[in-house]
């Protein structure tokens, strides 16, 4: 009996499987966090909360996620990513338009292509700095609030 888990802290692009597991967790995590809330307003911060926690807790998945993993590396990989970004993405815009609450859409892509440019830049440089990037992510939690809430900075 052969446990590969040697490297489960490093969701590689070897085969597809982890990442998927990995997504599959993100909309269970998001969808059961957000069943819990039955305030639209809630349902957003939670939502984008889960996405902002997934990336800081899963580095190496938010690479494949939202960095440039390369289509001649691993085209069926990309393939892949670029279909799970885009089910990820309109699970949270469906989730926030069922509150009927549509204002929220415009603020939910903000962030989603928000933390893809910070994941993006991270990996510019070859490694990721993980607790940089953790931190960075975390910095999009108090601006959503704030935001939502009426804007009390202008």
């Amino acid at each position: 009996m052969h446990i590969s888990g040697s490297h489960d802290d490093h969701l590689i692009p070897n085969s597809p499987n982890p990442f998927t597991e990995a997504v599959e967790a993100w909309h269970v995590a998001c969808r059961k966090a957000c069943s819990e809330n039955e305030n639209c307003l809630d349902r957003y911060r939670t939502a984008v909360g889960a996405l902002i926690t997934w990336l800081s807790e899963n580095p190496a998945a938010a690479r494949l996620y939202f960095g440039d993993c390369g289509e001649a590396e691993h085209p069926r990989l990309m393939a892949y990513s670029r279909a799970a970004r885009s089910r990820l993405t309109s699970s949270i815009l469906d989730l926030v338009l069922s509150c009927g609450e549509p204002g929220y859409e415009t603020k939910v892509e903000f962030v989603v292509g928000a933390v893809r440019q910070l994941v993006r830049e991270e990996l510019r440089g070859g490694t990721v700095d993980h607790a940089r990037l953790a931190h960075r992510l975390t910095h999009f939690a108090p601006f959503l609030s704030a935001h939502r809430r009426g804007e009390r900075d202008s």
